[in-house]
C-alpha cells in the first residue's frame, strides 16, 4: 500500500492550503500553529497499521485544533454564545445590553460588534499606524491611550466605524488574555449620563458603570461626546482603568471640534 503523502494529488494540496490558511488567518491562542506541527510529525513518528490513515488523522485533529482554538477565543469573549454576522449579531449584542441604560449601550454595542465579534489583527499593528488610522483629527488619541493602560495591553487595533446607523472612534487594547475598548461617539439628541449615579469621580469627571452580562461598561461625558471603557475584566479593574483614562481623554474631547 502507497503511503499518502501531502501534494500527491490536487486534493492533498487543497486540503494543506486549508490548513495552513486556517492558522494563519485567525487570532488564536499563542502557539497554537506549533501545537499544530508537532501534533503531525507525532503521528509520522508513530507506527499504524494503516499508514495511509496516520497523517490524515492527524491532519483532521489538526484542523480540529485550530477551529478549536479559534472558538474558543471567540467564545470567551462572548459568554459562549455561538453568533453569526447580521441579524443574529445584532440580537446576540441587543440581548446582553438589556441589563444597562441606554446610554451605557451606546459603547457596549460597539465594543462587542468591532472587537469581539469582528476580530482584530493577530499581531498587533505599530503606534504610527494605529495613529494613521484614527484619521487627523483623532491621531492623537493613540498614543495617549498607549501611555495610560495597564502594563501589558497593547493597542491591537484602532480606527473609526460604523454600527447601526452610528459613527464611533474606536481604540481596542488585549494582553493577550482580556480584550478592552475605549469608544467614543458623538452624542444624539437627549443623551445624557446625568440621571445615573456615578461610580468614580476623577479629576472631576464623572464616570458610571454598568455590567451588561460578561462585560463591564463605564462611561463619561466630554463636551458633545460620549466616551466608554468596556472590558471583559472584573468591575474594580474596568473601573480602575477607566479612571486612569477619562482625565486624559476628556481633556482631549474638550479640545475636538467639527
Amino acid at each position: 500500500m502507497k503511503v499518502i503523502e501531502f501534494g500527491d494529488n490536487e486534493h492533498d494540496a487543497r486540503l494543506k492550503a486549508r490548513l495552513k490558511s486556517a492558522v494563519i488567518s485567525q487570532s488564536v491562542p499563542a502557539g497554537l500553529a506549533n501545537q499544530v506541527r508537532r501534533q503531525i510529525r507525532q503521528a509520522d513518528a508513530r507506527p499504524s497499521a494503516t499508514p495511509g490513515w496516520t497523517r490524515w488523522g492527524a491532519v483532521a485533529a489538526a484542523i480540529t485544533l485550530v477551529t478549536l482554538g479559534t472558538w474558543t477565543m471567540r467564545t470567551r469573549w462572548t459568554g459562549g454564545d455561538i453568533y453569526a454576522d447580521g441579524p443574529a449579531q445584532d440580537a446576540f449584542i441587543q440581548r446582553i445590553s438589556l441589563t444597562i441604560s441606554n446610554v451605557l449601550r451606546v459603547g457596549l454595542r460597539d465594543h462587542v460588534h468591532c472587537a469581539v465579534l469582528s476580530g482584530f489583527p493577530k499581531t498587533p499593528p505599530p503606534l504610527d499606524e494605529v495613529t494613521r488610522d484614527m484619521g487627523p483629527k483623532y491621531s492623537g488619541l493613540a498614543p495617549l491611550v498607549s501611555a495610560r493602560i495597564p502594563a501589558g495591553y497593547r493597542i491591537v487595533m484602532g480606527h473609526q466605524c460604523d454600527y447601526a446607523g452610528r459613527r464611533y472612534v474606536h481604540l481596542a487594547m488585549s494582553n493577550g488574555k482580556n480584550l478592552m475598548s475605549l469608544v467614543i461617539a458623538r452624542k444624539e439628541k437627549g443623551e445624557s449620563l446625568a440621571s445615573l449615579a456615578p461610580s468614580l469621580t476623577e479629576s472631576g469627571v464623572r464616570i458610571y458603570q454598568a455590567a451588561a452580562k460578561q462585560y463591564e461598561v463605564a462611561g463619561f461625558e466630554a463636551n458633545d461626546y460620549l466616551a466608554f471603557l468596556v472590558s471583559d475584566l472584573n468591575s474594580k479593574d474596568n473601573l480602575q482603568v477607566a479612571g486612569n483614562l477619562a482625565p486624559s481623554v476628556y481633556a482631549f474631547l474638550e479640545t475636538a471640534h467639527g
